[in-house]
Parts: structure tokens; C-alpha cells; sequence
């Protein structure tokens, strides 16, 4: 009987498959590959030049590795696109992010990129986002430094240390020294414009610097163009060097020019005020004057037609027996004015400003002026005169009852005494007699006071007598008061007697 032998993997195929898992596994571990069909976070940033960085260079946060650098490429106006691939641990990063170049250890070589994550109320790059150039730094290498103090440059720094030597000298040094007495001034209008610039609320500054940040980058895409303005503008500083004589008369006259201004801008600085007010009043006839000018503009037109030169000089010829006319009345007229003049002031300063006050009347007062009061007398004397019903014109008295009692004295009539129910609360006005109201006959209306229409209260008696009565006494009282006023016993007689007279 034979025995089927199954056959496994041969030692050597075992062998290939593991070292191609131990130089996979070794490779990851040292190079960190991608994982094929994972995601990744990325970034670009751009830099102003990127040398020494290259795919592979460390993403640092504060010192701590958080990415790599997958790529660099070239950028817009000779500048560098890096982009960051950043793990998890390292977001976020919000919109004003900063990123600098910096280089590594001796030890360690090349750079990395140190990465300030920004502030969380700008909110976070989106994947693939970019920061811009305004947002970005490189180190200054040595040779950088070394390269900046060749020949030329050397010479330039030589020339400019004795220009400001040549300024210094012949005065110059003491009205340096002059001008620190304005630097307090300058340096604190410097501080409030700095706190302004900081914005009202957060992120105005972020803002700001992220727009400074756009014109950056649009500078850098012209560094041709700044080229030429560099070159003209130190053409310009030449031009001036060679006129320092002229322009050491054009400072010395601009501070006397100085000198005299500031008067002049704190007289305009204290006009200002009174100068928005009248603008500020001015604007409600501002937005009527179209309409009104519209209307005057076919009176304008008229009156130019009339003022032609084929009408003015007949116009002139039958204006002149008026005008003639005119001279003849005026001292006529003279005299009238001087007449009417005291009695339009009196009219304007005092009449009208005592018909605009209000009467008080303690707890009677009535939101009305004098002469809305006085028109309202006149409407109620009318309806008083005019009182009738359907019997003709009658006389209608009403008497009240009560234990309060009340007397009086009516001219003509004598002693009125009287029943009320509600207790006596005074009299307006006080009843001064013997008392005449202050009068200047012979004084100037114009020049007078105005009255005082103020009326004083004559206070209820301190204790007011009541008299407690039955319902039959009571009609007796007011058959007696109605009899006195009437000459009738009752009421019901004098309608009666009334009523007769207007049949008759």
C-alpha cells in the first residue's frame, strides 16, 4: 500500500519570503513610508527661498516632530513651494499659522520647519490649503551675512556712515538734539496709532496682517519693477544731495511756516464745533433747496428776459415816476416806521411770548396756553349765550346738598349760603382787597417784564363746618337759597314761570 506525502514550502521559498518582510518592515521603520490607502493632512507653505530643505526634512512644533516635508517645489517670482504632510498630533493649524525655516543640529544636518500653529479664532487650514509668503521666514545663514558685506556693500555702508557724519556736523548734531524735546509727542501719538492698530475686537490684527501679507506676495511677483523703483529712488536721494543748500532753506522756511500754522489749525480747530452744528442745520434746507430752486427758475428766467437789453432800458423809463414817487413818501414813511416800530417789539418780546405761556392751576392745570385758553372762553361764552331747548331760552340752576356748609356773597344778590357734599378744598385766585396789579403806563411795552400770570391759592378753613341734616331740612335750605336767587318758592315755580314768559 503506498502513502500519499504532502508536500509544504521548500526551505528556500521560505527564506526569500522572509527577508523580503525583514527589508520591508526595516524600511518602514527607518523612512516612515506612506501606507497605501491612508489619508494624510498636507499643507503648502511658501517659502522666499527654500535651500536646504528637501522631501524628508522634519515638520517641528515647539521641538516635537509632527510631519515631513513630501515635496519641494518652485514657486511664483523665484520663490519656494514646501508641502507639509502633518500627522494627527500636530493639528491644528488655524489660518494665521507662521512657519521659518530653521537649520538643525551640527549632529543632525540639513533644516526643518518650525511651525507656530496660530490662534484658534481664525479657524483651520483646509486640507491642501496654503500659507502664504507673508507667513513664512528663513534663517540667516553665515554666508548670507558674508555675502552682504562684499565690496560694494562695504562701500555703501562707508558712504552712509559719512553722510551721517556731514549731516551731524555744522548743526546738524544740536538740532538733533533739539528735536528730542518733540519726541515725547511724536512717540506717544506713535503709541495710540500702535493700539489702534491693534484693532477693536480680536482678530482685526490677524486680519490686517493677513492683507499685508497679499500685498507682500504681490510685491515679490514684481521684484523687477522694485528693482527700478529702488534705482529711482536713489536717484532721487542723489538729486537732493546735490541741492542741500536749498533744501536747508526749504526746511528753515518750512518751520516757520510751522510756527505760524498751528494758530492758524487751533482757531480752525476751534471752529470746527460751530461748524458741524450749522452744517447739521442746514442739511434739512439742503434737501428742500432742489424743489425750491425748481420753482424759482421760471421766475429767474422771467426776471432775465425782463432785464434784456431790448426790455431793460423800457423798463427803466416807466419804473422811474415810481421811484420818484418813492422819494416824496419817505419822510412820510419815516415817521409811520418810527410809529410802528415799539409796537411790533412790544408785539414780538412780550405779547406773543405771554399768549405762548401756560396758566398753572394746581391740580386744574390743563396742557394750554393763554391764548388756547382765551379761545376756548370765547367758544364757551357762545354756547352759554346760546343755551335753549325745545321751550325757547331758560335759566337752569343747579343746587347740590350735603353737610359741608358753604357761604358766600354775590353782588346784588347779598349773602348765598349753601349745602355741598364734598368737603371745601379753597379758592384760586387769593382774594387780595385793596391790592391793584402792578401797571407802568408810562414805561415802554418793549421794555417792560413779563407778567407773571402765577395765581396763589387761598387754603381750605383748618377745621370746616359740617351740619348733619335729614332729608326735609335739607330741601327747606335749598327751597330758601332757591327763593332768595329766584324770588320762587321752588325750582319746578321758577320753570314754570319761564316757560310762561317765553310762550308770551
Amino acid at each position: 500500500m503506498r502513502r500519499n506525502h504532502r508536500r509544504g514550502m521548500s526551505p528556500f521559498a521560505a527564506g526569500l519570503v522572509a527577508i523580503i518582510f525583514t527589508v520591508a518592515f526595516t524600511y518602514a521603520g527607518f523612512t516612515k513610508f506612506r501606507v497605501p490607502f491612508q489619508s494624510h493632512y498636507e499643507v503648502e507653505a511658501v517659502f522666499a527661498q527654500a535651500t536646504g530643505l528637501k522631501a524628508g526634512s522634519p515638520v517641528r512644533i515647539a521641538g516635537v516632530e509632527v510631519g515631513r516635508v513630501s515635496g519641494v517645489e518652485q514657486g511664483p517670482g523665484g520663490t519656494a513651494v514646501a508641502t507639509l504632510r502633518v500627522k494627527d498630533e500636530g493639528r491644528p493649524l488655524h489660518q494665521d499659522a507662521t512657519m521659518k525655516i530653521r537649520p538643525r543640529l551640527f549632529l543632525e544636518g540639513n533644516f526643518f520647519v518650525d511651525v507656530k500653529p496660530g490662534t484658534p479664532a481664525t479657524g483651520e487650514i483646509a486640507d491642501n490649503g496654503t500659507i502664504p509668503i507673508g507667513q513664512t521666514s528663513v534663517a540667516v545663514q553665515l554666508d548670507e551675512v558674508l555675502g552682504a558685506l562684499q565690496s560694494d556693500s562695504r562701500a555703501d555702508l562707508q558712504n552712509t556712515i559719512e553722510n551721517l557724519a556731514t549731516a551731524f556736523d555744522e548743526g546738524g548734531a544740536e538740532a538733533v538734539n533739539q528735536g528730542f524735546r518733540s519726541w515725547e509727542g511724536a512717540f506717544k501719538g506713535t503709541a495710540i496709532v500702535s493700539a489702534a492698530a491693534r484693532g477693536e475686537k480680536p482678530g482685526d490684527l490677524t486680519k490686517f496682517i493677513r492683507s499685508q501679507a497679499r500685498i507682500s506676495d504681490a510685491l515679490a511677483s514684481r521684484d523687477m519693477q522694485l528693482a527700478d523703483l529702488v534705482t529711482g529712488f536713489a536717484g532721487t536721494v542723489t538729486a537732493l544731495a546735490a541741492s542741500k543748500d536749498d533744501i536747508g532753506e526749504s526746511l528753515r522756511a518750512l518751520d516757520s511756516t510751522l510756527t505760524t500754522a498751528r494758530p492758524a489749525l487751533a482757531e480752525i480747530e476751534t471752529a470746527l464745533p460751530p461748524l458741524r452744528s450749522f452744517a447739521s442745520a442746514l442739511r434739512p434746507a439742503l434737501r428742500v433747496a432742489p424743489g425750491a430752486i425748481d420753482d424759482a427758475v421760471p421766475f429767474v428766467r422771467a426776471t432775465s428776459a425782463l432785464l434784456s437789453d431790448p426790455e431793460l432800458p423800457t423798463f427803466v423809463r416807466d419804473l422811474r415816476p415810481a421811484v420818484s414817487g418813492i422819494r416824496t413818501l419817505e419822510p412820510s414813511l419815516t415817521s409811520l416806521l418810527g410809529k410802528v416800530t415799539p409796537i411790533a417789539t412790544c408785539v414780538s418780546r412780550n405779547v406773543i411770548p405771554t399768549l405762548n405761556k401756560k396758566l398753572e392751576d394746581g391740580i386744574h392745570t390743563v396742557d394750554r396756553t393763554v391764548w388756547q385758553e382765551i379761545a376756548a372762553f370765547a367758544v364757551g361764552l357762545s354756547s352759554a349765550g346760546g343755551n335753549f331747548d325745545a321751550n325757547g331760552n331758560i335759566i337752569r340752576y343747579h343746587a347740590g346738598g350735603g353737610e359741608n356748609l358753604v357761604s358766600t356773597s354775590l353782588p346784588g344778590v347779598g349773602d348765598l349760603v349753601s349745602l355741598t357734599e364734598q368737603p371745601l378744598l379753597g379758592a384760586r385766585p387769593r382774594y387780595t382787597p385793596n391790592t391793584v396789579p402792578p401797571a407802568a403806563p408810562n414805561t415802554p411795552c418793549e421794555t417792560q417784564d413779563l407778567p407773571d400770570l402765577r395765581a396763589d391759592a387761598t387754603p381750605a378753613p383748618a377745621s370746616q363746618r359740617r351740619i348733619p341734616l335729614s332729608r326735609a331740612r335739607r330741601g327747606e335750605i335749598v327751597g330758601k337759597a332757591t327763593k332768595r336767587l329766584t324770588g320762587f318758592e321752588s325750582m319746578d315755580d321758577a320753570a314754570k314761570a319761564l316757560r310762561a314768559a317765553a310762550r308770551r
